[in-house]
């Protein structure tokens, strides 16, 4: 009788925990456009001046029934002037070769949580566009759709990739930014859109779902691996009848490795909620086997997303001499 109860209680405690991982992987509550806006300016990321600039909205079609919002603020010309990527009524005359940089934010937030990267990107001349993900900021879409850590959203960065490159065919360079979410995310799009872009910058990413998720499980929450380990297979088994994939399936680091797109890895050295070290062993897997230019700027000090925030300068000196060196 003492065993039955036991087991039972064991069932019992691994169906709660997985349901509790799982409601904090998928169902994270998603900050809203003015919210992140705020925080952003709040924290130094940008200010009035930049929102200031004259940015552009626009919408793209998600290959999953959707519209995908976007901004684009585009490379001044000679004058001040603008062109615009999206559709208007009134065209500008900007260089129709300006570099062009795609930027892909982390779960929960929005573009704004890309302005810090992006401001450094326009000061040098580039055209800068961010997307609103599926189920944040202003891009609707059913909840299933979100989040996925990539396995649907590298399709809407696609997406938008082949809208830019229709628009802008001798764009210079076309290159993807993303952070932590983000940052898998277009790891995972250049294993399959490798031909589309020139480069890529992953700040904070992962290297697999189902590590990261394991590894938050572990060492976040201290979950003994007696219920952490079946717990874990059980989210993954929700995630595939919910959501139609497995969590396994979601490896950046593998993906990686399929390609030979140039990649720079940013990592903070105090971000406990994605180890810098995935970030390290992918940098050191693809110089091991030479799958394509691959650079990485470790940042001291820098939690998760606060690299670009901890060191500015050395951010962009990064960002932009690893680009210098594309054509080297």
């Amino acid at each position: 009788m003492v065993a039955v109860i036991l087991v039972a209680a064991y069932i019992v405690f691994v169906s709660m925990l997985a349901v509790y991982a799982y409601r904090q992987t998928f169902c994270k509550q998603n900050m809203d456009l003015e919210y992140t806006k705020k925080w952003g300016m709040e924290n130094g990321d940008f200010d009035q001046s930049y929102l200031d600039k004259p940015w552009q909205e626009f919408e793209v079609e998600s290959p999953h029934g959707y519209r995908i919002a976007c901004v684009a603020l585009e490379a001044q010309a000679a004058g001040g002037t603008a062109a615009c990527v999206a559709p208007a009524t009134t065209p500008r005359a900007a260089p129709e070769t300006a570099p062009i940089a795609i930027f892909v934010h982390g779960i929960s937030w929005t573009r704004f949580g890309m302005y810090k990267y992006m401001k450094h990107f326009s000061a040098r001349g580039w055209t800068v566009i961010a997307m609103d993900l599926p189920g944040h900021g202003a891009t609707k879409a059913p909840r299933r759709y979100y989040p996925t850590f990539g396995h649907y959203e590298k399709a809407d960065v696609g997406a938008v990739v082949d809208f830019v490159r229709s628009r802008r065919p001798n764009a210079s360079r076309l290159g993807l930014v993303g952070e932590s979410m983000g940052a898998g995310t277009v790891l995972e799009y250049a294993a399959i859109g490798s031909g589309n872009i020139d480069f890529v910058i992953a700040d904070c990413p992962f290297s697999n779902s189902f590590v990261e998720l394991d590894y938050l499980m572990r060492e976040k929450r201290w979950i003994p691996r007696i219920v952490q380990i079946p717990a874990l297979w059980l989210v993954g088994l929700a995630a595939w009848v919910s959501k139609g994939f497995w969590i396994k399936s979601i490896d950046p680091q593998k993906d990686i490795l399929s390609c030979d797109v140039p990649v720079l890895f940013v990592h903070g050295l105090e971000d406990t909620f994605v180890p810098y070290v995935w970030s390290l062993r992918m940098y050191d897997q693809r110089k091991t086997i030479g799958s394509g230019q691959t650079e990485i700027f470790l940042v001291p000090g820098a939690r998760h997303t606060s690299s670009a925030r901890v060191d500015p300068q050395g951010w962009a000196d990064a960002a932009f001499g690893f680009i210098s060196r594309l054509d080297s």
